[in-house]
């Protein structure tokens, strides 16, 4: 699994999260891409999370190899 996000603000980000709560992209930082293959089976969750004061446009791609 991929995810992409494109945006103007710096302070927006993307977290991914395990099924059991874990954050395995952004865990070490704010990031805006990120692949790799899912270590276990389940519902994922794909945060995008806003630290600024004010609104951010995004687009985000999830890709599924």
């Amino acid at each position: 699994m991929g995810v992409s996000l494109d945006t103007l603000s710096v302070h927006t980000y993307i977290s991914v999260l395990t099924p059991s709560g874990e954050n395995m992209a952004g865990a070490d930082g704010p990031i805006h891409y990120g692949s790799g293959t899912l270590p276990v089976d389940g519902d994922y969750a794909i945060e995008v999370v806003n630290g600024g004061t004010g609104s951010a446009d995004f687009a985000l791609t999830v890709f599924i190899q």
